[in-house]
């Protein structure tokens, strides 16, 4: 096992930055399995197993990874004591809607929660330093800053704000417009995985095919699963100029703000 392990991280540490030129998608996917070798894995054995109130012990048992018994005692009850998990008695722990959502792979919860270590804090942390290695330039090139992808954050976070129609009178938008002549009817634009097109057409389901356009960056689209034909996906970068004419309308949503 262990040398196994010794030739996966030398393997891991021969990639360079430009072995992922024009893979974007892979290296995300790899950056993610290899993120899986620190976690223990109880989050998801614990919900795979039908969640239940469980000691320690059995806790331990759900591990992927040997984890001092101490120590997993210690990180159960601070857990608990901030409703992550309900402590029901003397080393007994029960799930809780939020800890079984953490191990639902099917949610992106726990990439949610990760951001803040992945993406806030490390940019935090590391923003000093690495400006100093920069000799305090501006960074211009993506693949090389202090921060993590923050695609799942923004996913699970788009669930719990308000729909744009909910106070905007998306009804006017649609009836002034021509759904006949086969121009766009709303270009969202940085619109990720389609949360507030799809919120659009759940409100408006008679659009004709195709009259919805979602555009992003095209590893960002990759993972986007609308599973409607009133949708198209769009791989676009909103610096450059605008390739679709004639929408009756242009939506963007937190995006102003960063630019």
């Amino acid at each position: 096992m262990v040398d196994s392990y010794n030739v996966v991280v030398d393997r891991l540490n021969a990639f360079t930055p430009a072995d992922f030129e024009g893979y974007e998608v892979e290296r995300l996917k790899l950056l993610s399995s290899a993120r899986k070798l620190v976690n223990l894995g109880i989050w998801h054995r614990w919900t795979a197993v039908g969640g239940g109130e469980k000691t320690v012990e059995e806790l331990a048992k759900l591990a992927t990874k040997d984890c001092d018994l101490n120590l997993l005692r210690r990180l159960l009850r601070l857990l608990g004591a901030t409703y992550v998990i309900e402590e029901t008695g003397e080393d007994r722990y029960k799930p809780t809607d939020l800890s079984l959502s953490i191990g639902d792979e099917s949610t992106t919860t726990a990439q949610y929660i990760l951001s803040m270590a992945h993406h806030w804090n490390a940019s935090f942390m590391n923003l000093p330093s690495f400006l100093a290695k920069t000799s305090y330039r501006e960074p211009l090139d993506p693949k090389y800053n202090n921060y993590d992808s923050f695609s799942g954050c923004m996913m699970e976070w788009s669930k719990y704000r308000f729909s744009w129609p909910d106070f905007y009178d998306t009804t006017s938008l649609v009836a002034g417009a021509d759904l006949a002549s086969g121009a766009p009817l709303v270009v969202d634009i940085g619109g990720h995985h389609g949360y507030d097109t799809l919120t659009f057409l759940k409100k408006h389901p008679d659009v004709p095919d195709g009259s919805l356009v979602i555009q992003d960056l095209e590893a960002v689209l990759a993972d986007a699963n609308l599973g409607t034909d009133k949708v198209k996906l769009m791989p676009h970068i909103f610096f450059e100029p605008q390739p679709i004419y004639g929408s009756r309308a242009y939506f963007l949503r937190e995006v102003f703000h960063d630019y």
